[in-house]
C-alpha cells in the first residue's frame, strides 16, 4: 500500500496545528505545543503536557478516504511515565470521539510497559503488554502495526527500529471492523512531565513498516522555472510563501485562471545518501471567491512539469494545509535524496 501523512512538525506553529490535523482532542485540554528545536535532528518537536484537571489530549487526524482497516503509525517519542493512568502513544477512534465510542489504543503504563487495549461503553479491555520497559526521557522510536477485526484482528509493536522482535503482538478481537479517526497522544502529567513527538508518519499497510526514520521539513528558498501565479508584492514567488510559520495570509501567491502552475527550489536536507521512502507536499491554500476551486501538485523534474496526485476541493474562507504522500518520483521511479532534493515542487489550478 502506501504512505499517507507525514508530519516533522518542523514547518508551522502551535496556532496552526488544526490547518493540518483536523482537530486538536475531543475534551480541549491540556497543552499542545510546537516547541522549537526540541525533536531529533535540530527539528521542532510536538508536546503534550497536562496543565487543567484530566489529561492532555493530542491531535486529531481524520483521513479524506475510507475508514481505517489497516496500517501503520510511528513516530520518535520522549515520554518518562509516572502516572497511574494510561498514556497514550496512538489512538483508533470512530467518528472523531474516544470517549463515546469504540477505540484500539497503544500506550504507556505506569512502569513504562507498552500496552494495547481497547475501550468501549466505559470498559477498558487490555489485549496485550510488553515485558520491557521504557523508562526514561530519551527518544525511542515507536511504531505500532494493526489490522482491525472483532475477530481476526493483529497488531504488533516495534521499539527503535528492530523490525524483525515486536515488543509484543496481539490477534484476534480488536475491538471493531475499522476506525476513522487517528489520535496522537493522551497524557496526564503525574511526575513523569511531558509526551514529546516527532517525525510522525501512517501509511495504509502493515506493510509501511518503516522502523526508524526521520521526516524532513523543507521551505522554498529560491524560484522555479515556472512562475504563473501571481505575487501579493513584488516579483519574488517564493518569499510569498517560505514563513515558518504560516503568517495567516499576510503574503501570498494568488491565481484565477485554470491550468496556471507555480512552482519553487527547496534547500537540501544535509544527508548525501540514504533511503527516501516518501515525498510529501504540503501547500497551505485558501479560496477566496464564489464557486468551485481545486488544485493539484506539481513536481518538475529534468525540465518537465509532472502534474501528480489528486486535485484538493480548497476552502472557502480558512487557510488549510492540503498534504498529499508519494513513494515514487513522478516519473515513477524510486526516490534518491538526488531526485527529492533537486526536483521543484509546486501547485497547479486544476478546477
Amino acid at each position: 500500500m502506501a504512505i499517507k501523512f507525514m508530519d516533522s512538525f518542523s514547518h508551522y506553529g502551535s496556532s496552526n496545528l488544526t490547518q493540518k490535523w483536523t482537530t486538536v482532542g475531543e475534551l480541549g485540554l491540556g497543552e499542545r505545543l510546537i516547541v522549537t528545536g526540541a525533536g531529533r535532528c535540530l527539528q521542532n518537536a510536538f508536546r503534550l503536557r497536562q496543565v487543567n484537571v484530566g489529561p492532555a489530549q493530542g491531535p486529531v487526524w481524520h483521513p479524506p478516504y475510507a475508514g481505517l482497516t489497516e496500517g501503520v503509525m510511528g513516530a520518535g517519542v520522549s515520554f518518562n511515565n509516572a502516572d497511574g493512568a494510561y498514556s497514550n502513544v496512538f489512538c483508533l477512534m470512530l467518528n472523531g470521539a474516544q470517549d463515546i465510542n469504540r477505540t484500539l489504543t497503544l500506550a504507556f503504563a505506569s512502569n513504562g510497559t507498552l500496552v494495547l487495549y481497547k475501550y468501549a461503553s466505559n470498559v477498558v479491555t487490555e489485549l496485550a503488554r510488553s515485558v520491557k520497559a521504557i523508562n526514561d526521557s530519551s527518544w525511542h522510536s515507536i511504531a505500532w502495526t494493526f489490522k482491525t477485526s472483532t475477530s481476526s484482528g493483529a497488531s504488533s509493536v516495534y521499539v527503535d527500529g528492530d523490525n524483525s522482535n515486536p515488543w509484543f503482538t496481539f490477534s484476534g478481537n480488536i475491538g471493531s471492523n475499522s476506525y476513522t479517526d487517528i489520535q496522537l497522544g493522551q497524557c496526564f502529567g503525574g511526575s513523569g512531565g511531558p509526551m514529546f513527538y516527532s517525525d510522525f508518519y501512517y501509511g495504509n499497510a502493515q506493510t509501511d513498516l518503516k522502523g526508524d526514520v526521520r521526516v524532513f521539513a523543507r521551505l522554498p528558498n529560491a524560484d522555479g522555472a515556472t512562475l504563473q501565479w501571481t505575487p501579493k508584492t513584488g516579483v519574488t514567488h517564493y518569499t510569498q510563501v517560505d514563513e515558518n510559520p504560516p503568517d495567516a495570509g499576510a503574503t501570498y501567491n494568488s491565481n484565477l485562471p485554470v491550468g496556471n502552475i507555480d512552482t519553487y527550489k527547496f534547500p537540501a536536507i544535509g544527508i548525501p545518501s540514504g533511503v527516501v521512502y516518501a515525498v510529501q507536499t504540503v501547500p497551505m491554500m485558501m479560496k477566496s471567491d464564489t464557486g468551485f476551486r481545486g488544485a493539484t501538485p506539481v513536481m518538475r523534474q529534468a525540465g518537465v512539469n509532472y502534474v501528480v496526485g489528486t486535485q484538493d476541493a480548497i476552502a472557502d474562507g480558512s487557510w488549510l494545509y492540503y498534504p498529499q504522500c508519494f513513494e515514487t518520483d513522478p516519473t515513477g521511479a524510486a526516490w534518491t535524496v538526488s531526485t527529492a532534493v533537486n526536483d521543484e515542487y509546486g501547485i497547479k489550478e486544476t478546477g
